[in-house]
């Protein structure tokens, strides 16, 4: 999980056991076909060019049915998968067109269909090239995603409200020409249930409204104790973009992504989704591990770019050490080594990491006084050791998944970016804002959970300021006869890259992630910096009108 909470002990978290693991005949299952689009090569083009000015498809935003009829799966080639599933006593979920395909049936008849594990070989040859992935009968294995709260009990009136932070990043004047998301939608996929009246007794505190929608993905969290990781991301963002409407994905945790793919493959079907924001993750080597995972991710990721939805993803909070969280499988030599996160590591995902914000507590509202990358050494600060043997840091690094060679990366340049560590992955993050928790400092944020105040923090906290930007920029966009943003990361690259009227970005120079240090421009520890959100909203703006 990409949060720290810094009050109550949280339950350890598990990993998941084999969904086969003392079966009886009469036990259901339930497994994910993730299945293979009839031009993916063409989809995750068709991704880029859409944020392209210089394509003919720039901003021609797909809908999720022509997506399908251009890129989904072969229909001639899905039916007679579906009557083979049909006459093998399953049942198939009704399928409309996309890559996933939810099947549930007796345990005896999917181990008959399936075998243990992610058999698509076991599969009869005619429908080995239609099935990418089975999802849902791994064994015992690595837990995806990994997640940990610790605690440590700091007032919440030493902390940061919400809207200081907004303030200090120029938000107010968006709020004061009346842009707070009206008509917006953001959907938030969680691995766990938050409690409503925290959000509400929240929302009531900070003196705004809720537009908050649950949906149950597979069978949800129903029965699991509120998380913070929920928490955190309805609340900041429900206070940082006021209006807009956010759909919030309860999805299962599981072994190998199986409740991430059905939720995200949920999201892709609806139009009306602006913004996907995302803060549960796990290090790359982990997820590249899990046979399709990766695969079905980026594909998923791609369709919902060229719809025009932009995905923001918390880079997690283990520093440049991705796999050290204490929940990632026992490996000395992994979990020792430089890794990245995902989703942020996916090039169809705005990568945020974390700072230190030092706020003027006098004079006149959003004075900054200092902002570094955000870092706590365990040596120092022993409550952040829980989350790796380093301590708690802003994520960022190379990805070892995500290269030149396998994907576009031309639009990742601009000063700091290409240096002597680069390796031609893609480079993680892209921005921060504030996050800071564990520090002993206070500059957490004020968040109410288990119906208390307390203080939170993480590249999750980080995570909602660019989500809600995003949700502002579109609104001001839209409202100026624009179109959304959607696949956001050219366009910060550009911003960041050339001179333009307004500033987008303060630079964050000091601090590092435990082995990157922050610097001028670019860096691996926050990125191009933390917003200025009325200048970036103008310049975004311009340069829209620019390329019409």
């Amino acid at each position: 999980m990409a949060v720290l909470l810094w009050t109550l002990s949280a339950a350890p978290s598990s990993t998941a056991a084999s969904p086969t693991e003392g079966m009886w005949p009469r036990t259901t299952l339930a497994v994910t076909l993730v299945l293979a689009s009839r031009d993916e090569e063409g989809a995750l083009a068709a991704g880029a060019a859409v944020a392209n000015p210089r394509s003919p498809a720039y901003r021609r935003y797909y809908s999720p049915a022509a997506w399908i009829r251009r890129f989904g799966p072969n229909p001639s080639a899905v039916r007679p998968l579906i009557r083979w599933l049909n006459a093998s006593g399953l049942q198939v979920n009704p399928w409309r067109g996309g890559i996933v395909l939810r099947v549930t049936g007796a345990s005896g008849r999917m181990l008959a269909a399936f075998g243990e594990g992610d058999r698509v070989t076991s599969l009869p040859s005619r429908f080995r090239r239609v099935v990418r992935a089975i999802l849902g009968l791994v064994g015992p294995g690595p837990s995806l995603p990994a997640w940990r709260g610790t605690a440590s009990v700091i007032p919440a009136s030493t902390g940061y409200t919400i809207r200081q932070v907004t303030d200090a990043y120029d938000f107010t004047p968006l709020y004061a020409a009346g842009i707070h998301g009206e008509h917006i939608r953001v959907a938030l996929v969680e691995l766990a249930p938050y409690n409503t009246s925290d959000v509400v007794a929240f929302a009531h505190r900070m003196g705004h409204g809720l537009n908050v929608h649950d949906h149950q993905v597979d069978a949800g969290n129903a029965h699991a104790r509120a998380n913070v990781e929920a928490t955190v991301d309805i609340e900041l963002l429900s206070a940082s973009a006021p209006a807009a409407a956010i759909d919030v994905w309860d999805a299962p945790s599981d072994s190998d992504g199986q409740g991430l793919i059905d939720a995200y493959s949920a999201v892709a079907s609806d139009p009306t989704v602006n913004v996907l924001g995302l803060t549960w993750v796990t290090c790359e080597p982990t997820a590249a591990g899990i046979p399709g995972f990766l695969a079905a991710e980026h594909l998923l990721f791609a369709q919902l770019a060229a719809q025009g939805t932009t995905i923001v993803s918390a880079t997690g909070d283990e520093g440049a050490y991705g796999c050290a969280d204490p929940d990632q499988p026992a490996n000395a030599v992994a979990n020792t080594q430089p890794a990245v996160s995902v989703p942020a590591s996916d090039p169809y995902v705005l990568a945020v990491g974390a700072t230190d914000l030092t706020l003027k507590m006098s004079g006149p509202a959003g004075r900054v006084a200092g902002e570094s990358a955000w870092s706590c050494p365990a040596a120092k600060h022993p409550e952040c050791a829980a989350t790796s043997v380093h301590g708690a840091a802003s994520g960022g690094g190379i990805s070892r998944v995500y290269t030149k060679d396998t994907d576009d990366l031309s639009w990742q340049i601009g000063a700091g970016v290409h240096s002597r560590v680069s390796t031609g992955g893609r480079q993680v993050p892209d921005v921060a804002a504030s996050g800071s928790s564990g520090l002993g400092d206070g500059h957490g944020y004020a968040i109410f959970y288990r119906h208390a105040w307390t203080l939170g923090g993480g590249t999750s906290a980080a995570m909602p300021i660019w989500a809600a930007l995003v949700v502002l920029s579109d609104q001001y966009a839209m409202l100026h006869g624009g179109s959304p943003l959607g696949w956001v990361n050219p366009l910060v690259y550009h911003l960041a890259g050339s001179p333009k009227p307004y500033p987008p970005f303060h630079d964050v120079t000091k601090g590092n992630n435990f082995l990157y240090a922050a610097g001028p421009g670019w860096d691996y520890a926050s990125g191009w910096g933390s917003p200025d959100a009325w200048n970036f909203v103008r310049d975004a703006a311009a340069l829209a009108a620019a390329h019409p």
